[in-house]
């Protein structure tokens, strides 16, 4: 598929906006081209075109016809060369104040991010080291005004951030914030380089951070970033190499997506990141008519509620991937949730199965009801045709799969070591179905995770579209 999206491409692509925003899969990741502000007479200008021209003034540096953060970082990079001021950073900032002050800008924040503050997204990220996203979420979200939280990388001290599943929104500053105290954020090109190599190293990388983002659906929104860094940026959040089949598909609205050699670069070898074929204030308009802000209201309302308490070891935490197994095949059931996990697919099987006095009927139908896919074992083991707890809850399954379509693949059977999915001792609903292969020995296969992660999806996207029973 073409990485530019067509016009019947970007129909496809609005509903699925909704159905990730619904099913809280996207992170918007947002950049500096969102910035542009009125400054009278009907004209707009980058924020950063303003920063960039208050620290020529300041440094005593000549002006600059770049715009943008391009051109803040010909500024930092002539007063270094030229002064070898070692203070950049604080100059940064000082203009930042400067030019918000000067704009009013916590009481007339850029359109097109008051626009994305909209969206009813657990985290965002920012690629600047302003606060105007927090500002346009908090005025956008009043509900949230002066809980938005703010976290910021630093190569220094990596932050352990881990993000919430209710609460407040939060936005990570991943290259750092001009508001924190040790005055650590990214001014430059040669920062970012840094910045890059840190969030690579084995021991200053947000792990935490990026595991999350590798599990969601990104939205770049102009970055602005020139063709190697936008390839190495994006290709943080993934586990795998670009040309690799994902389950996941990111976008990007960017100046970048213009740029023949990245076009012809996601042409070969990527699959699944998208291009938007319009510049990112173009985007923002098109976001307005498409997801109005009742609408955008109305998915804030209904997010997902806090976590229910629940017994780890007897219930299911909803929409996770629900193993059944006979207990001879506990170790790899293990194994199986064990890489599903690593690869931050929620992953569920009951570890102590029911007891005396448990109401079990009850237990295994809530809990195949919770979950969003459906993962048999099978094996010589289960060819038994005696009463046990596993074909109960091969029984509910079964019986909860009317009415779903039939690509979203709730039922998803898995053949340990070589067994049949035509064995007569296996029903016919999972025989009709194509099973999953599993060895006995050795590791669980990225194909065979790409596979659950396919199913999941299709599972996910049914369920929030309310097509699920």
């Amino acid at each position: 598929m073409h990485p530019i999206l067509t016009v019947r491409d970007q129909e496809r692509f609005w509903k699925e906006l909704l159905t990730f925003l619904k099913a809280d899969k996207l992170v918007p990741i947002v950049g500096p081209e969102l910035l542009d502000i009125p400054v009278g007479g009907g004209r707009s200008e980058n924020f950063y075109t303003l920063v960039a021209r208050d620290l020529a003034e300041r440094v005593e540096v000549g002006p600059t016809a770049r715009h943008g953060m391009a051109a803040v970082n010909e500024i930092v990079g002539r007063y270094v060369r030229d002064h070898r001021g070692d203070d950049a950073a604080s100059q940064v900032r000082a203009a930042i104040d400067s030019v918000e002050h000067r704009q009013s800008l916590r009481h007339s924040l850029p359109p097109a991010l008051l626009a994305v503050a909209n969206l009813p997204a657990r985290l965002f990220v920012s690629t600047t080291c302003d606060d105007l996203l927090s500002c346009a979420i908090e005025k956008q979200q009043p509900e949230w005004e002066g809980k938005v939280e703010q976290v910021h990388y630093s190569p220094k001290r990596p932050e352990r951030f881990e993000p919430r599943r209710d609460g407040p929104p939060a936005v990570f500053h991943l290259f750092g914030r001009a508001a924190s105290m040790d005055e650590d954020y990214a001014v430059s090109d040669d920062d970012v380089l840094e910045y890059m190599l840190a969030l690579q190293s084995s021991n200053r990388s947000p792990e935490a951070l990026l595991r999350y983002l590798r599990g969601k659906n990104l939205l770049f929104l102009g970055c602005g970033f020139p063709d190697w860094l936008a390839r190495f940026f994006i290709r943080l959040g993934r586990d795998d190499r670009f040309s690799s089949s994902s389950s996941k598909t990111d976008w990007l609205v960017d100046s970048t997506s213009s740029d023949r050699g990245f076009v012809a670069f996601l042409e070969h070898f990527s699959r699944n990141l998208r291009c938007f074929p319009h510049p990112p204030l173009a985007f923002v308009d098109e976001l307005r008519r498409h997801v109005p802000e009742e609408a955008l209201r109305t998915l804030r309302r209904g997010a997902r509620p806090p976590v229910p308490e629940r017994d780890t070891h007897r219930d299911i935490l909803p929409g996770s991937v629900f193993v059944s197994y006979a207990s001879e095949d506990r170790t790899h059931a293990e194994r199986i949730r064990h890489a599903l996990d690593q690869s931050g697919v929620d992953c569920w099987f009951d570890r102590q199965q029911l007891m005396g006095g448990d109401d079990w009927e009850v237990k295994i139908r809530g809990n195949v009801r919770a979950c969003r896919v459906f993962m048999p074992l099978l094996s010589r083991t289960t060819t038994v045709h005696e009463s046990r707890f596993f074909r109960h809850e091969w029984d509910e399954a079964i019986a909860h799969r009317p009415g779903r379509r039939p690509d979203a693949r709730f039922l998803l059977p898995v053949c340990l070591d070589g067994f049949s999915i035509r064995d007569p001792s296996v029903p016919q609903e999972f025989q009709a179905l194509e099973a999953l292969q599993l060895s006995l020995e050795g590791t669980v296969e990225p194909s065979f995770i790409e596979a659950v992660k396919r199913a999941y999806r299709q599972a996910e996207l049914q369920h929030v579209s309310g097509t699920a029973p």
